[in-house]
């Protein structure tokens, strides 16, 4: 692996083959990390057609809502709980899912079409998933919307989470 960023890794070959290793070392950087997350980027870089990212989340991050304008996305839970938001335009919760790792009792993978409104609270103290998408990753692609705190202010974000019924952030 190499370091892309504090909290981001890329493979470093073309044959990419993820490790035990690799996870723990994303674990550990989420859970000591400023911004309670890192990843670890299958992909050769943010111009190839397909992005498959290994993440790790603590309970403290905020996933904003945001949806993918003509890319689907899919999401692999191998470690933790989470739940899985769906929304509808207003900002309305069409659907949550709560997740657990494969081998669970509960779902352990979601895949959406693009334009769906989505986001994810972590429930555990950290979750690992595998989420793939397509590229290139263009920041014009991802629509945040109005209904839903940006992030800045952590307070609010807790706050809002805990107006959906949501334990954690």
């Amino acid at each position: 692996m190499k370091v892309i960023a504090p909290d981001c890794y890329g493979a470093d070959e073309r044959l990419v083959i993820a490790t035990a290793e690799d996870l723990a070392t994303i674990r550990q950087d989420a859970k000591t990390g400023a911004r309670g997350r890192s990843r670890l980027c299958a992909h050769p870089d943010s111009s190839v057609p397909v992005h498959e990212m290994l993440i790790a989340h603590t309970a403290d991050v905020y996933v904003r809502p945001h949806r993918h304008a003509g890319k689907d996305e899919s999401l692999l839970l191998l470690e933790g709980e989470i739940d899985a938001l769906f929304f509808a335009d207003d900002g309305t919760v069409r659907q949550r899912t709560a997740m657990s790792a494969y081998g669970g009792s509960a779902p352990f993978y979601y895949r959406i079409p693009p334009g769906v409104w989505h986001a994810i609270i972590i429930r555990s103290p950290l979750a690992v998933f595998m989420e793939v998408t397509g590229g290139p990753f263009r920041r014009e692609d991802t629509e945040f919307p109005t209904w839903a705190p940006d992030g800045n202010d952590l307070a609010a974000a807790r706050a809002w989470v805990a107006s959906l019924g949501a334990a954690s952030v």
